[in-house]
């Protein structure tokens, strides 16, 4: 699995052959520590192989199943039929064989595959009808839905994706805390694959790994295609919804994702195909040979019968991405070359396919997206942008008539609207009041001025005005300054782990429902970079306030083990070992 960025066939061959060279080496070294540390291995000898059942099942069964695939059915019906004649074989073959009902279905899902790549390989069709590189029908449709930003619909065959793109500020972005801190996404795709897209009822929640795994898929195949945020600075989220699934889905939400990107007037760079390349083998657990049968835009059948998924997409040039799922011992590089060709082959035809829908990005963006502008402020102005509690960024939203204002934690400022003089407006607004003393950048005015009044006192409670609100906490000033604004006042930080003494998810959402201007803190000293360090939890705590659950006596400490106890224990451990 990986991504590139447009990189042509035969250098992906390249790079898998220099890999695969490299891992030699260390395969040898591991065989080598294998015979000076290794164990024998073990094999499966719990159930061995029914004597005589296979080639029974076989020459028993071997005309009605080769009828079924010769009849050219639709995937309710094959799926219906096989399911059937399978039913049949163990009803049958359990008077044979009491009691083996699971190694029956064994040995006629092995009669399938079989059978499957015999008709391949022979006959050079698929159960389905198709040739071997044969893309199914395929029709796509840019601008379905008249709100949205862009949207699309692509169908093949019978998997079918409705995608939906839409474009927003900065403050869309998809936020994730990560262990390494906060990570921000601009572009993100997400997949939902509901139940009834393959005739089933069931529960629809949070998303599974399937959905996740098959999404990041998608968006690792657009991304590469994207402007970059100087370029088109709006946050773009692309939804994939399968409606009908019959195998490679995820190939289908690339195609049906980029054309809803170019419907919403996104300029990527080209439009973006996926396929999803298969493998017929007459022994399933074999390394691919020169019998191996390539076949090109599986189905849900030959997906699960056959022995490879090969999932790749990108544009005319190269690839973009590429997610490979092997069932048999491993693919030679020769198999892996021809999958790749072929599955350009039919990545081509597909792109031709989407250019009937819409061969590039719209020349504008559509009515319904609210217009972005760009700016900078000094990183200690940012608290006059947002006021006390965000009373000042709520006031510039309501005033100049604002979509939103999203001011970033280095200064970065967006501003979205859809009337674009009152952007102007409130542009010029933000930079005044940046530019005012004692909340304005550096520049040409010298530094900011600092705090010269008396010192707080270390543990005394004061009453803080909010200045600023971060993800990462409150600034407060808790003495003022000169009357005169020549100094400004003594302001600390609040972490958001001071806040409460309970956990605080979101900083500005706490602090906005509390409706106040001031917080209660205690000032807890100086940080080793001179800072003032504030806390309202050691307030809440000397008013008795306690986190929930924390009710009840501490647990008791564990009592420490005698040398006997020790003894008797390591005795014991040393007996199993031996043992």
């Amino acid at each position: 699995e990986g991504a590139a960025d447009f990189l042509p066939e035969d250098l992906m061959i390249e790079a898998v052959t220099f890999g695969h060279n490299a891992i030699k080496t260390q395969c040898e070294a591991l065989e080598e520590l294998g015979k000076v540390a290794g164990k024998e291995k073990k094999y499966d000898t719990i159930k061995p192989p029914i004597e005589g059942l296979q080639e029974m099942v076989d020459e028993k069964y071997t005309a009605q199943l080769d009828e079924i695939y010769n009849s050219d059915l639709s995937k309710e019906d094959l799926s219906s039929a096989t399911s059937q004649f399978s039913e049949t074989v163990v009803t049958e073959m359990e008077e044979i064989f009491p009691e083996e009902k699971a190694s029956i279905k064994g040995a006629m899902k092995d009669l399938m595959c079989r059978r499957m790549f015999v008709k391949a390989k022979n006959e050079g069709t698929r159960i389905d009808g198709r040739k071997l590189d044969e893309v199914r029908v395929i029709e796509a449709e840019a601008g379905l839905l008249p709100r949205v930003h862009g949207s699309a619909l692509f169908t093949r065959g019978q998997t079918q994706v409705v995608a939906t793109a839409t474009l927003g500020d900065s403050g869309m972005r998809q936020k994730m805390d990560r262990i390494d801190g906060m990570v921000q996404k601009r572009f993100y795709l997400q997949y939902t694959f509901p139940p009834s897209c393959v005739g089933e009822t069931g529960r629809v929640g949070a998303p599974g790994r399937r959905e996740v795994g098959h999404g990041n898929l998608a968006e690792r195949a657009l991304i590469p295609a994207l402007p970059t945020e100087d370029e088109f600075p709006y946050t773009i989220r692309v939804e994939a919804l399968v409606t009908e699934s019959n195998g490679s889905s995820s190939m289908a939400s690339v195609c049906g994702g980029c054309l809803a990107l170019m419907d919403a007037g996104v300029p990527i760079s080209s439009p973006i195909a996926g396929i999803a390349m298969g493998m017929l083998l007459g022994d399933k657990g074999a390394v691919s040979d020169e019998n191996a049968v390539i076949v090109s835009d599986i189905t849900g059948t030959e997906d699960g019968l056959g022995t490879m998924d090969f999932k790749v997409a990108g544009n005319k040039e190269g690839i973009t991405t590429f997610q490979l799922d092997i069932k048999c011992e491993g693919l030679t590089l020769d198999t892996m070359k021809k999958a790749l060709e072929q599955a350009k082959a039919g990545r081509l035809h597909i792109l031709g396919e989407m250019d009937k829908a819409l061969t590039e990005a719209r020349g504008e963006l559509p009515a319904t997206v609210p217009k972005v502008i760009k700016l900078k402020i000094a990183e200690d102005s940012i608290g006059k942008v947002i006021g006390p509690g965000g009373k000042q960024i709520r006031a510039l939203i309501e005033d100049f008539e604002l979509t939103n204002i999203n001011v970033e934690e280095n200064g970065a400022v967006q501003v979205s609207g859809f009337d674009m003089k009152k952007m102007e407006e409130a542009k010029e607004m933000i930079t005044l009041l940046t530019s005012q003393m004692g909340g304005g950048g550096r520049g040409s005015r010298g530094p900011k001025p600092e705090y010269v009044g008396p010192e707080p006192e270390v543990g005394k409670v004061y009453t803080g005005k909010i200045t600023g609100i971060h993800n990462f906490g409150v600034f407060l000033e808790i003495l003022p300054g000169a009357e005169d604004g020549s100094t400004p006042g003594c302001e600390g930080l609040c972490h958001v782990s001071e806040l409460h003494v309970e956990r605080v998810r979101n900083t500005e959402g706490f602090i906005r429902s509390m409706n106040t201007e001031t917080l209660e803190v205690v000032y807890q000293g100086k940080n080793n970079k001179g800072k003032y360090q504030l806390s309202r939890k050691a307030v809440l705590e000397q008013k008795g306030v306690k986190a929930r659950g924390d009710s009840g006596p501490p647990r008791a400490a564990p009592q420490e083990m005698s040398k006997d106890e020790v003894s008797v224990i390591s005795q014991a451990i040393e007996n199993a070992i031996t043992d």
